[in-house]
């Protein structure tokens, strides 16, 4: 990992990272409106950025989300020898259903559940 990036990912889990929050109350800076910059209608601090901001989830949370699952199915669709190629996880690109006689694997699709 780059020094740069451990730095910024620390500033993030010790909130120190400028949200508008931060710079109202903990840099005391004067004027500073809290609310979100995307959605304008929560206060900014780091929770609601990663998880909680009604503009960014239907963009950025599904494909964060997606990213992680990418990696997940693709080990296992190869545990369960659904796929012979291993190509690096940033280049897989998971099929929307993979069977075989014991498994199937599903990608991106509702199912109904009681």
């Amino acid at each position: 990992m780059f020094a740069e990036t451990e730095g910024f990912l620390t500033a993030i889990q010790d909130q120190v990272i400028p949200t508008r929050n931060y710079k109202k109350y903990i840099l005391k800076q004067p004027n500073i409106d809290e609310l979100c910059r995307r959605c304008g209608k929560e206060i900014e601090t780091i929770q609601h950025i990663t998880a909680a901001c009604e503009k960014l989830a239907p963009t950025q949370y599904v494909k964060r989300h997606d990213g992680l699952a990418k990696v997940i199915h693709q080990k296992l669709a190869e545990a369960a020898d659904l796929i012979e190629d291993k190509s690096p996880y940033y280049k897989y690109t998971p099929a929307s259903v993979l069977e075989n006689d014991n498994f199937k694997l599903y990608w991106n699709r509702s199912i109904l559940a009681d």
